[in-house]
């Protein structure tokens, strides 16, 4: 019922750490989400399993994996302290720059007003 893998810091099978870092925050949203999306997969999966095959032993890894995810790994992963600054700081610099462009346009439209 579950596959290899490792996340950042936390050894979880069937977790893979995500292919982003803080320095695309977006895409580092969208891996930590389907790590959530697969975790819930393995959840129902494990809910159609039980009638079944009952509770045996990949039954219970399954489960322990499940748990273990959203006990230790998701809450590494909170968007506040984390993706959002990073998002924020990205957005903040591209809003500069644009600011810094329209200011320089409005400079050299001035500039050429004067020439004449």
């Amino acid at each position: 019922m579950t596959g290899g893998g490792s996340a950042a810091r936390v050894s979880l099978p069937g977790v893979r750490a995500p292919g982003a870092g803080f320095d695309e925050p977006f895409a580092m949203l969208d891996a930590c989400h389907e790590r959530v999306r697969r975790s819930l997969d393995l959840l129902e999966r494990l809910r159609a399993y039980l009638p079944d095959k009952g509770c045996d032993d990949s039954a219970r890894q399954a489960a322990r994996d499940v748990l273990r995810y959203f006990d230790i790994a998701a809450p590494l992963r909170h968007e506040d302290l984390t993706i959002y600054p990073a998002a924020r700081a990205v957005l903040d610099q591209e809003k500069e720059r644009a600011m810094g462009a329209e200011m320089a346009q409005r400079r050299g439209a001035g500039s050429a007003l004067s020439k004449t």
